[in-house]
């Protein structure tokens, strides 16, 4: 994997702390639907593991 896409390192004219906001807005944009993909698919396991567990009903006498 490159590692070198993913994250950049600083250009000549920035300093390592320094990232372009214009830069990360379009790196979200580029993976947005990476980041839906892996939000739809744990809220699905999350759905499928509660459907699956068996109901307890329990009550205390008043």
């Amino acid at each position: 994997m490159n590692f070198q896409r993913i994250l950049p390192t600083a250009g000549p004219d920035q300093t390592a702390g320094e990232r372009d906001p214009l830069q990360l807005i379009s790196t979200f944009r580029r993976r947005s639907r990476v980041f839906a993909a892996n939000f739809l698919l744990v809220i699905a396991g999350v759905m499928i593991f509660t459907l699956q567990q068996t109901p307890r009903y329990t009550a205390t006498p008043m």
